[in-house]
């Protein structure tokens, strides 16, 4: 006897979908918040942020009579160049719109957003590049000592022991995993041990972050830094505007910042270095 299958009676067989859209994973943004930020300045004009420096002055032997020296150093500048703009855009034709089950518009806002930020994000990893100071060696796997040497070198250059982040890439998680001294709770004096938790919080009391947006190029660029080894300025926050220039809706968001890396020189303090793996 002929049974029913679901080739043959596919008609009546329903697609059911689901309430909620899975969406796509996203990073957790660090580096915008471990930054200098100078968005109040730029927000009304401007195309070039100048930011002054003023450099230590020495002393001088008292002359006879109370005489003097006045000191006139040659001081110089850091700039930001306020030139990145970028756009994330989706158009949504009236026919999909009308016979989607899903708030289209919404879930592509969110996705537009993220995808403004996550540039932002990555312009200010990438400023690894510009660091004159650099510990590790690419292949080699992270090491205490390696850790130490990029501490030693912000101390060196009068960092702030306030401020400082640590960035590094998945993989260096791993490896940090292998040393007891940073997951070990008889040696941290945490309730729980890093190696149980996965949560790392600090290493010699500087922050850790891990993200699959630290620059891996030539060897992962992990990072040791003071807030003040780079800087931001959004001129124009993420901004979402609708259009119709068609039976479609566009959706278009932008971003207006520029970024640059600010201490770098023993002159001004030294408060950045690369950590290879």
């Amino acid at each position: 006897m002929a049974v029913f299958d679901t080739t043959n009676q596919a008609p009546f067989l329903a697609d059911v979908w689901a309430k909620n859209a899975m969406l796509a994973r996203e990073e957790a943004l660090i580096m915008g918040k471990r930054v200098l930020r100078f968005d109040v300045e730029v927000k009304k004009k401007g195309d070039v942020l100048t930011i002054p420096q003023v450099t230590n002055l020495t002393t001088n032997a008292v002359g006879s009579g109370g005489t003097y020296v006045g000191q006139s150093p040659a001081e110089s500048n850091y700039t930001i160049n306020i030139n990145r703009w970028r756009e994330a855009a989706v158009e949504i034709p009236d026919l999909i719109t009308v016979q989607s089950s899903y708030d289209l518009m919404s879930l592509y806002s969110k996705k537009i957003g993220y995808a403004l930020a996550l540039d932002l994000e990555d312009q200010l990893f990438n400023l690894y590049s510009g660091l004159a100071n650099s510990v590790g060696t690419s292949g080699i796997a992270l090491t205490d000592d390696t850790l130490l040497n990029a501490i030693q070198i912000l101390d060196e250059g009068v960092a702030p022991l306030e401020d400082r982040t640590m960035t590094f890439r998945p993989a260096s998680k791993r490896t940090l995993m292998k040393i007891d001294k940073f997951v070990d709770s008889s040696k941290t004096g945490l309730g729980r041990g890093s190696q149980i938790t996965g949560l790392f919080g600090e290493i010699y009391g500087i922050p850790v972050y891990f993200s699959n947006r630290v620059v891996s190029s030539s060897g992962i660029r992990n990072m040791v830094f003071h807030k003040e080894a780079f800087g931001a300025a959004v001129q124009i926050d993420i901004k979402m505007e609708k259009f119709r220039l068609s039976l479609a809706d566009d959706l278009v968001g932008h971003i207006l910042f520029g970024t640059s890396e600010l201490r770098d020189t023993a002159g001004m303090g030294i408060s950045a270095c690369e950590v290879l793996t």
